[in-house]
Formats: C-alpha cells, structure tokens, sequence
C-alpha cells in the first residue's frame, strides 16, 4: 500500500489562485477580450502556453519524485513554484506592458540607436 500525502492548505490556496487567474484569462479571451499586452493582446497559442506551463510546474515535481532514485520533499517543491508561479501572474495582469513580444519594443530602439550613430537626429 502506498503511503497517501494530504496537500497542505498553503499548497491548496496557492493552486485555486493560480487556477482562477488562468480561468480568468481563458474567459476574457473566449467572450471576446482577450488580455491586453501593451500595444497587442494575449492570443490563442499564449494562452495554450500559459495552461501548459501551469500544468507543468504544478504537476512536475510529483512526477519527478516518482521517477527520482532518492525521494524529495516534492510538496514543498511545489509550494515554491506554485507561490513563484504566482507572482509571474499577477505581474501580467498588474503590468501587461512588460509581457509584450519582445521584438516590438527592440526594433524600435535598434532603428533609433542606429539613427542616432550616423547622425540623424530623430
């Protein structure tokens, strides 16, 4: 018989956040809204990652533990990266405009910098 673990409340509260957040995203995205990231918005493959990811950290250091040769502390693990986990999420609804693509900020301040370089002034 397998030794059954219960999932600490702290673990417990941080999933149903990180889920809700999720659901969130999926809901504005499916009525029509989808979240705003700076000058563009979150699509179909970003959310498809984002579910992914969650999944992934969530779900990973168990699988780990059971694949491993020494067993881990896989619940604190998951503690850790569900909290981190967390925060990255906040952080994209608070401030969207850090999570544009990247390419969208950097070709403008490359056609500037070479701008400036040879002598035109902007």
């Amino acid at each position: 018989m397998t030794k059954r673990h219960t999932l600490p409340i702290t673990l417990q509260l941080l999933s149903l956040l990180n889920t809700l957040i999720l659901v969130y995203a999926w809901s504005r995205s499916l009525l029509g809204r989808p979240l705003p990231l700076g000058n563009q918005q979150m699509t179909w493959w970003g959310l498809i990652y984002w579910t992914s990811a969650t999944i992934l950290l969530l779900g990973g250091p168990w699988l780990a533990n059971r694949l491993a040769l020494e067993p881990f502390d896989y619940l604190r693990m998951t503690t850790h990266l569900a909290a981190g986990w967390l925060g990255y999420q906040i952080l994209l609804l608070v401030v969207p405009v850090w999570f544009q693509p990247a390419n969208s900020g950097i070709r403008g301040g490359v056609w500037l910098d070479w701008r400036l370089v040879h002598g035109y002034a902007p």
